[in-house]
């Protein structure tokens, strides 16, 4: 787990419409990671660890990230999201659908880096 002194940096808008990032940044861990808490509600649990950072999430430009309570965030229909996110195209390799719910990305973005399933990404 991340030390509660780092900051975090959170995707940025331009780095969401970028699917090599979400594949790799975030489809691909949060997919790891969701099957190793269990299933979608338990990896929306998990992403409480994001209110433990609250003040130390930022963007790349250094603008801090003031989210919403996750619960709004992913409202009543968040694991039915997260199936439709996680959903693989006729490869099996690559997701389905590209997403378009900049928040819902971040959040699952943060909650990656604190549980450190993630590397830095350099863009290519």
């Amino acid at each position: 787990m991340t030390d509660l002194c780092e900051r975090i940096i959170v995707a940025d808008d331009w780095q969401l419409l970028l699917p090599t990032f979400v594949k790799t940044q975030i489809w691909m861990p949060a997919r790891a990671l969701r099957d190793e808490v269990g299933g979608n509600g338990r990896l929306l649990s998990a992403c409480a660890c994001v209110y433990d950072y609250d003040g130390k999430l930022y963007f790349g430009n250094g603008r801090p990230w003031q989210h919403e309570e996750i619960e709004d965030i992913f409202g009543d229909y968040g694991e039915r999201w997260l199936s439709n996110f996680f959903a693989c195209d006729e490869s099996g390799q690559n997701p389905r659908h590209r997403q378009n719910k900049f928040e819902r990305l971040r959040v699952l973005h943060a909650a990656i880096q604190i549980v450190g399933r993630v590397e830095p990404w350099a863009a290519e």
